[in-house]
This record gives structure tokens, sequence and C-alpha cells, in this order.
């Protein structure tokens, strides 16, 4: 979906209203121009804003703020005269946010649209909350289960009823952490869509899946 900036939005207060999964275009003009745009955050996630036309001349400056504490960047990215940028940043909290928009020195102007393309990958599993060992999920025996350690220093907890003494094996199907970003590179470069993403992802396409990982597997 494409959409077009609304002047003037140069403050919190007039911001232009986006939605994620999206592509907006804009101009810096005139010299000092800032351009301000808000979102919603609905859940927990990562939102990638790529900014790939960048005018004449212009050295981008993106910066993401969160209104509930005053003045809070939660993230910025700026680059060069003329550099393509991508600004990823990880929510973990819902609410409304603001995505700033300027040169970087506050002395260039032109009359050529920058470009930004915004895409929101959803971190949490159908299992979560899952984080503590209170809220684990009861799993049954023989069943596969697809869940994400997507956010840093993310713990699943699960919950077996053990009908027996036994031994239990549990396989781990996965892939590298350098396989799965040259996936997830490729995936976004032909959809947009959550659902195909996900579907994508989770297909062994050229047997980029491990198909049992154990721990025997690894070197201490």
């Amino acid at each position: 979906q494409d959409s077009e900036e609304t002047e003037p939005n140069s403050a919190f207060t007039n911001a232009s209203e986006i939605n994620l999964d999206s592509r907006i275009h804009g101009k810096i003009y005139n010299a000092g121009d800032e351009d301000f745009f808000k979102f919603n955050i609905l859940e927990r996630g990562i939102l990638y804003i790529k900014m790939y036309e960048v005018p004449q001349g212009l050295r981008p400056s993106i910066k993401i703020y969160d209104p509930s504490i005053p003045c809070r960047i939660v993230s910025s990215k700026g680059g060069s005269a003329n550099e393509k940028i991508i600004l990823e940043t990880e929510f973990d909290k819902p609410g409304p946010y603001y995505l700033l928009v300027r040169d970087w020195y506050g002395n260039i102007s032109s009359l050529s649209d920058y470009s930004l393309n915004f895409n929101f990958i959803k971190t949490q599993d159908e299992y979560e909350p899952n984080e503590t060992k209170e809220a684990a999920r009861l799993i049954d025996f023989g069943k596969n289960y697809f869940a994400t350690v997507a956010v840093k220093a993310d713990s699943d907890f699960y919950k077996l009823s053990i009908p027996d003494a036994g031994k239990i094996t549990v396989y781990l199907k996965d892939m590298l952490p350098e396989v799965a970003y040259i996936k997830l590179g490729w995936v976004l470069a032909h959809t947009k869509s959550f659902s195909k993403v996900k579907e994508l992802m989770l297909t062994n396409i050229a047997n980029e899946f491990a198909e049992r990982i154990e721990p025997e597997t690894f070197l201490y």
C-alpha cells in the first residue's frame, strides 16, 4: 500500500498517521523541514523501516519515539548523503509510536520524494506467553510443535505429563542462525505478507533445515 505524507506534519501534534506494512512517500522541503508520522504497534514484534529512495544530497536521519516517556528515542539511524538506510526496532509493548524523518543537519531540501518501506514481523508464537515454568504450555507426545525464539533473552517453557518411568527424546528441527538470516532476506524480497513469510520460513526449500538437532551434536 502506497501513501503520501500529509502536510503540515512537522510536530508530534500533527503527525501523519500511517499503517504498518506500507510504503510512504514524502519530501524534505524547505531546509529544516521535519516529517512526523504516527503508527500503532498492536503486539510484540520487530519493525523494519527501509529508506530505499533518497533525494540527491539528503543525509537521511530517522528516529522512533515512545510518547509514553517524553522525548524518549526508542531507536534511530542516520546515513551519509544519498545513502539508503534500514532501521530495525524491536517492540515489547503495544501502543502508539512516532517516526521522525529529516535531513541529518537540517540544511538540505529537495522537491524529490524520499520513500520508506515498512515491514512488521510478529515475534510471539501461538504458545506465548510461556517465559516461566508457571506459564508453561502442556504439550503431547508424538506431535510436532512449531515455535520461535525471535527476540533476545526469550525463553520458552513447556510441560509434559509423564505416564511412567523411562527415557524421553526431544528432537529439534531448526536452521543455523546464519542460514535463517539469509533465507529471511530472500523471503522478504518475495513477499510482505506475514502469513506467507511464516509459511516459507517453515518450508524446507533447499534442505536448509537440520532435521534432528541433539545435544550430542554440539561442541562444549
